[in-house]
């Protein structure tokens, strides 16, 4: 049975906008050994903020949609 890895909007916001990251390496080696477990309002605080403008000087809207 895997271990359960809840994450918080921060580290997944960080992880999408730079994917070599110490947030990203986190996500990562949590998403390969354990069920990422996250909210409903914490995906929708995630879809939200992916959204924001601000993040297309990092990474393209269309990378950060995928993420999510």
């Amino acid at each position: 049975m895997k271990l359960a890895a809840v994450c918080d909007t921060n580290l997944l916001v960080s992880a999408a906008i730079f994917p070599k990251s110490v947030p990203a390496q986190a996500f990562d080696k949590a998403a390969a050994d354990c069920l990422i477990v996250v909210s409903f309002d914490t995906l929708a605080e995630l879809f939200e903020v992916l959204n924001r403008s601000k993040f297309d000087k990092y990474i393209d809207l269309e990378t950060r949609l995928r993420f999510f």
